[in-house]
């Protein structure tokens, strides 16, 4: 892999795999020191599922038109204060 200019790909992958064994060990001990109510499976489908929640949430409030607009007032506001602070400078 190395040899064919892959250095990056194959550095990202030990990153990935390492990522992935540090994952599962975090939610292995969670689970054996606050979870007595299900099964390390069930576990772990319903951490997949609250991440897809999580996931359709962001990107329902990224379609939002008020946050949208939240965003617009707050990047406003920013550049308010960076020009008065220029201006005081």
């Amino acid at each position: 892999m190395i040899q064919i200019n892959g250095f990056s790909g194959f550095v990202s992958k030990i990153i990935e795999i390492s990522n992935k064994e540090k994952e599962d060990k975090v939610n292995w001990e969670f689970y054996l020191h606050r979870v007595a109510d299900k099964s390390y499976s069930d576990f772990l489908k319903g951490l997949k599922v609250a991440g897809k929640v999580k996931n359709i949430e962001q990107a329902d409030r990224n379609n939002n038109d008020d946050f949208k607009t939240e965003i617009k007032q707050t990047i406003e506001n920013a550049m308010k204060v960076l020009d008065d602070f220029n201006r005081r400078g």
